[in-house]
């Protein structure tokens, strides 16, 4: 409204010159006076977070909001499960944006982005798991890692054993074997492996 009001010599009303002029340059959006559903259509499908200036948009207007930008959903007032997972899908991190996302919600974020993960308060071992499997560095966020969620991790990014503190041993011996090198990154390494370093190191 402010915008429009400083601008108020540039405010457009007539329906097909809406359309051109959003067509030409996205931000022309707030110039339009009662935008149709169609230029709504067209402002949120160049850009997202154009839906943060229109008035209770429709369910259509939403999907191609995030379809476009996932962090739009943030502009959304309770957002749909449907919109949700169009939002997470586009963008994993736009579930920071959404309040007590469900579990579907949830691991398609982390499929999405396995960083997304720490977004997720307590999240279930099902969505520990696939965060790492689709990014190891993803175990930096979870809190104390079962053995089978370090496994993960080190199968996936052998570099990921430097996120785990007190790493298992069947955690440390993968690492290992993905490159030789991990051994520096690994916290309170077992000394057999420490030996098989400095063996290997010698030759």
């Amino acid at each position: 409204e402010f915008y429009q009001e400083v601008n108020k010599d540039k405010l457009i009303t007539d329906y097909d010159e809406q359309l051109k002029a959003v067509d030409e340059n996205e931000n022309n959006f707030l110039l339009c006076i009662n935008p149709s559903l169609e230029v709504q259509k067209l402002a949120v499908t160049q850009n997202g977070y154009s839906v943060q200036y229109i008035k209770n948009p429709s369910l259509e207007v939403q999907k191609l909001a995030v379809t476009q930008n996932g962090y739009s959903v943030q502009y959304i007032k309770n957002p749909s499960l449907e919109v949700q997972k169009l939002a997470v899908t586009q963008n994993g991190h736009s579930i920071q944006d959404i309040k007590n996302p469900c579990l579907e919600v949830q691991k398609l974020a982390v499929q999405q982005n396995g960083l997304s993960i720490r977004f997720i308060k307590n999240p279930c071992l099902e969505v520990q798991k696939l965060a790492v499997c689709c990014y190891g560095n993803s175990v930096q966020f979870i809190k104390n890692p079962c053995l089978e969620v370090q496994k993960l991790a080190v199968q996936q990014n052998g570099l990921s054993i430097r996120y785990i503190k007190n790493p298992c041993l069947e955690s440390q011996i993968l690492a290992v074997q993905c490159n030789i090198i991990h051994v520096l990154w690994i916290k309170n390494i077992h000394e057999d492996l420490m030996l098989l370093y400095k063996m290997e190191k010698s030759k």
